[in-house]
């Protein structure tokens, strides 16, 4: 863990890492060390049920947890869909949960970034830019 964080001071090493990971992560092997690993330390879980077990292990000791629904990068209509359905869950899970005090989520997981950079300039939509943000 050490180690871990103290790479981290040191910008080429965490940029050079993310683009190594990105470009083996295909690999056998390379996902399953990396969950071991790196995804250990800044994530409970791949889904809400796996972060169950981790949510309940912090809830003992008054530390609240924030469910995190981080995917971008979608670039279908039913992928932007899958993500507002996880996004929808973690906010569902949160509402019921004390341990849970709220739920975060990326919008550009949600819609085309192009589109929502549009919206944010103020830029009028094409009709299908529209329907891709609707």
């Amino acid at each position: 863990t050490y180690w871990l964080f103290k790479s981290m001071n040191y910008p080429w090493l965490v940029k050079s890492g993310t683009q190594l990971v990105k470009s083996t992560l295909h690999w056998g092997g390379v996902r399953s060390l990396i969950k071991k690993t790196l995804f250990a330390h800044f994530c409970g879980g791949e889904d809400i049920q796996e972060c169950s077990l981790t949510i309940s292990k912090l809830s003992k000791y008054g530390i609240g947890t924030i469910l995190d629904y981080a995917v971008e990068g979608a670039t279908t209509e039913a992928g932007y869909d899958q993500t507002a359905e996880e996004i929808i869950r973690t906010i569902q899970k949160a509402s019921v949960s004390f341990d849970i005090p709220f739920s975060v989520f990326k919008p550009t997981g949600l819609a085309p970034t192009w589109v929502l950079e549009k919206i944010q300039a103020k830029q009028p939509l094409t009709p299908d830019e529209q329907a891709a943000y609707d």
